[in-house]
């Protein structure tokens, strides 16, 4: 995964703040090939936003197609990874809730980024 510095520096000196979506970490934010920015939110790891123009407007992306979360957008358990397909212009994402329970699966999942569409691709419990 590679951010260049121009893109997170803009995004950080004060776009974002007109919004309040802020991304949790460089590890869990992507910028595509066409310069769009896609990021777990800092606030709520179980959401995915993106922009187009570095920070100043911000949608969610709807990651949760099945609507297993109940607000039909979020993730069930919280992003942990994520990264980059520029081939396949995918970006994958594997989430939990990280709570070391007997009962822990870990979910992977796909964004196509041709219309945001969400693919799961299965669970494994840990």
């Amino acid at each position: 995964m590679t951010i260049p510095t121009h893109s997170w520096m803009q995004f950080k000196e004060g776009n974002a703040v007109e919004n309040n979506k802020y991304p949790q970490s460089l590890h869990l934010t992507i910028e595509t090939s066409n310069g769009y920015l896609y990021f777990v939110d800092s606030a709520d790891n179980t959401k995915v936003y993106k922009t187009i123009d570095k920070g100043i407007t911000v949608t969610q992306v709807d990651i949760d197609p099945n609507d297993v979360s109940g607000d039909n957008k979020s993730r069930l358990t919280k992003i942990q990874a994520m990264w980059y397909d520029r081939t396949n212009e995918r970006i994958y994402m594997i989430d939990c809730d990280n709570n070391f329970l007997a009962d822990q699966f870990l979910y992977c999942c796909y964004i196509d980024l041709s219309n945001d569409s969400v693919i799961e691709l299965g669970s494994k419990e840990s």
